[in-house]
């Protein structure tokens, strides 16, 4: 799933029963989370309210790792895998409406997790969601690597344009335009405006000339000019031009029409926005490059020229955009990163591998189970549970599994184990859920049965006694 503009369900795209079902389970235990947070339990110890707390996000993890969720508040009502579920439905209970309710006290409308979703990430959201503040002061928007929460519409400060009277005058002579010849006329009087001082100079001019040009173009039909225009557009998209489009992305208040203008430049519109992305000195200024860059869905060979950089974030940021945009052919260039003293450009090098999910990918990831950062261990461990590519070792995550200190990375290998459901792997769940030993906690055996449930099924009993 990329993240973009949601769009309204229809009855042709309400999700089958399994996948509806699963998503369900996953927004409850996000609000079951909120709801703990929020409100804890009476008479409850500072400890026993932790433990709590880490049972219901094991509970939201576990649920991740099965689904993605794609929830939308429309009007009071919620969607939920295409389905409305207005509040009387018997499918809404305490904790979905705590889901619900945090969403909608911080103006958040829309809300994304993508499967497999870190523990970090799932906190972060409902811990966000429990506050006064949350992301309110954010517009309702936030995002991490695998969560995303959205506004209804995102307010923009657009800096005020006010063109000059001649700028106005050549542009409003293009609707009433009919013959190429007189097309020609106008156009080539705006270019000459776009491309020569002082208005070359001026982001606004050259972005209402532009925007003008292009729409004109687009909805000219069979009158007249047409060719004119499409001329006046190959030649108006030059790198200074392009430039000064992209500089005016971030504060135009007409940021949806400029995106199909510089989808015209392609490759030149991304390097534009990548060194926009990074120049940036404010985290909103990103946010619209990386959005405008994997909505472009171009620019590849930017990027993988960009994970050489000596910068650090820029390294991260190419990295992250090559798996968000899915460049699977980038999965060789990636791989260095997990060589990186860097934890920062490991983890990313990980996650965006983790997203291609290539063959080449799995493999590498695999190889991370040492890795002195948790989080890489835990995606490692997952990438041996993708039993279509690769090559899991069960072996490898055992003997992993023996040393694991990490919770969060110790639950993965245990729910992979029970995907992989070999015999030696089968053989060491039963050994934990049986295990009496002190070292062996509660967690641990409630995971290890739930992963015997995956790889036996309801027979595991049988197994057990």
């Amino acid at each position: 799933m990329q993240w973009g503009h949601v769009k309204k369900f229809s009855a042709d795209t309400v999700a089958p029963e399994p996948v509806f079902e699963q998503a369900l389970t996953l927004a409850r235990a996000l609000g079951a989370l909120v709801l703990q947070l929020r409100t804890g339990t009476e008479n409850q110890t500072a400890v026993e309210q932790r433990d709590a707390v880490r049972r219901a996000l094991r509970a939201a993890v576990a649920s991740a790792r099965v689904t993605a969720l794609e929830l939308r508040l429309n009007d009071g009502l919620l969607e939920l895998g295409g389905r409305l579920l207005p509040p009387d439905s018997p499918l809404r209970d305490d904790a979905l409406d705590a889901l619900v309710g945090g969403l909608a006290a911080n103006g958040s409308t829309v809300l994304d997790v993508r499967r497999a979703a870190a523990p970090g990430e799932l906190l972060a959201l409902s811990r966000l969601l429990v506050a006064d503040n949350g992301v309110a002061q954010s517009g309702g928007a936030w995002r991490s690597w695998s969560v995303r929460m959205t506004p209804a519409s995102v307010a923009r400060i657009a800096e005020p344009v006010n063109l000059p009277d001649s700028v106005r005058h050549e542009i409003a002579r293009l609707p009433a335009v009919r013959r190429d010849s007189d097309m020609k006329a106008v156009v080539q009087s705006l270019l000459r405006i776009a491309t020569t001082a002082p208005w070359c100079n001026d982001s606004a001019v050259v972005e209402a000339i532009a925007l003008a040009v292009v729409s004109d173009a687009r909805t000219r039909g069979t009158r007249g000019g047409r060719l004119a225009l499409e001329g006046a557009i190959r030649q108006l998209l030059t790198p200074a031009v392009i430039d000064a489009l992209v500089q005016r992305l971030p504060v135009s208040a007409s940021r949806d029409d400029l995106m199909p203008v510089l989808a015209r430049a392609g490759d030149l519109s991304v390097q534009a926005l990548v060194r926009l992305l990074v120049d940036a000195d404010t985290l909103a200024v990103r946010r619209v490059c990386f959005d405008a860059i994997v909505a472009l869905d171009a620019g590849e060979a930017a990027l993988c020229a960009a994970l050489t950089d000596e910068r650090w974030y820029v390294v991260r940021n190419a990295a992250a955009l090559l798996g968000e945009m899915g460049v699977v052919e980038a999965d060789a260039q990636l791989v260095p990163l997990l060589s990186s003293e860097d934890d920062r450009l490991r983890i990313a090098g990980v996650r965006a591998l983790t997203r291609l999910g290539t063959e080449r990918a799995l493999i590498e990831l695999q190889r991370m189970l040492t890795d002195t950062v948790p989080e890489i261990r835990r995606l490692a461990a997952a990438a041996h549970g993708a039993r279509s590519q690769g090559k899991p070792s069960v072996s490898a995550l055992l003997t992993a599994l023996d040393t694991e200190t990490d919770e969060d990375v110790v639950l993965e290998i245990v729910a992979v184990l029970g995907t992989l459901g070999s015999p030696d792997g089968v053989q060491r769940l039963m050994k934990l859920v049986k295990s009496e030993s002190a070292d062996v906690m509660p967690w641990m055996r409630e995971a290890a049965y739930n992963a015997l449930l995956a790889a036996r099924g309801r027979g595991v009993t049988r197994l057990l006694d």
